[in-house]
């Protein structure tokens, strides 16, 4: 009978570790798995974010751009009003447009 509760009380005994080792696995498990969530929301966040960097860097770089264009662009016209102002009033053609051919081939 002694024999017959120790091994009752050892398989007792048994059952709690082992109700203590899965409450601990399944601890780990959460925690593992709440750690991959943050790391990916963490990545989706990241990627997001540059994402937003990358818009504002491309309007700004954009905007450098229209800015530059638009001073090549009153540049040129500069220089182009001072080219015909030296050539005004003495009869040279300072521009001149190709006629284009009007047949089959042209069309």
């Amino acid at each position: 009978m002694n024999k017959k509760l120790k091994q009752q009380h050892m398989l007792m005994e048994q059952i709690k570790e082992n109700e203590n080792n899965r409450a601990i696995n399944k601890k780990r498990e959460l925690e593992n798995d709440l750690d991959c969530e943050n790391r990916n929301l963490c990545d989706i966040l990241s990627n997001e974010w540059n994402k937003e960097k990358q818009k504002i860097h491309d309007s700004v770089w954009q905007e450098h751009y229209m800015h530059h264009i638009g001073e090549e662009r009153q540049r040129k016209q500069k220089e182009i009003k001072e080219f015909e102002s030296i050539f005004s009033n003495t009869g040279c053609v300072l521009q001149q447009t190709c006629k284009t051919p009007y047949n089959k081939f042209a069309r």
